[in-house]
């Protein structure tokens, strides 16, 4: 950033000073510029969708008190509002320990509001006990489980309120050298290829990660009721 600034300043003091061409001094800032623009919509792009704030005005459709005393009352230590399906209502998921001091037992719990009643769907992780996975407004919550020598990935799909396995996969390290791995799908016998081929029948673009975006004292203000 401070390089693109003093080419520009650079540039500037050549134009009004020496009469350079505009055309070449400028060329270099406008490429910095949109290198800068790509990257920012790249972050962007990576970065988990949030639920729309209340405005000013519009009555609670229920999920925002529910959500706020699920919080307060569960003993959470921080909480995320992740888009999974496709509506404008946030599932909630609840980190029960600190930033990067989970065990076992505080892995994310991952609750749904539908018709009114929010239903807890257990816990959830993905590739750690502190981080929650899934495909952004694609309906698709993704668990992992991993112990010595033997692992478990399960593509979840979000169903009017409840998870509906759609693939398991598992994998054993096999008592050689060379660290080969055994795999199964769906119980049957695959390949490490079959695996990356399922990983692919899913949206790469849309899959996203949590470990908890907010503090649960701050609950009120982030869901916008008191």
């Amino acid at each position: 950033m401070k390089k693109y600034f003093w080419i520009a300043a650079a540039a500037c003091l050549l134009l009004s000073g020496c009469g350079g061409n505009a055309e070449s001094t400028q060329a270099p800032a406008a490429e910095a510029s949109a290198a800068q623009q790509e990257d920012t919509r790249k972050l962007e792009s990576s970065l988990p969708e949030q639920p729309k704030p209340l405005q000013p005005g519009e009555v609670d459709n229920g999920w925002r008190k529910a959500y706020r005393d699920i919080i307060l009352g569960s003993g959470a230590k921080r909480f995320s509002l992740p888009l999974i399906d496709n509506d404008e209502t946030p599932e909630l998921v609840l980190y029960f320990s600190e930033l990067n001091q989970s065990a076992h037992a505080d892995s994310p719990h991952l609750y749904v509001y539908t018709g009114g009643t929010v239903t807890d769907l257990g816990s959830q992780t993905d590739g750690g006990w502190d981080t929650f996975g899934y495909y952004e407004r694609k309906g698709i919550v993704v668990a992992s489980f991993t112990s010595t020598g033997s692992g478990q990935l399960t593509y979840q799909r979000l169903d009017r309120g409840s998870l509906v396995t759609e693939h398991e996969v598992s994998t054993t390290l096999l008592p050689s050298d060379d660290g080969a791995m055994e795999y199964t799908i769906d119980g049957v016998a695959a390949t490490e290829a079959d695996a990356d081929a399922l990983a692919e029948q899913y949206d790469k673009s849309a899959y996203k990660t949590s470990t908890g975006d907010h503090p649960a004292e701050d609950a009120a203000s982030v869901l916008g009721v008191s």
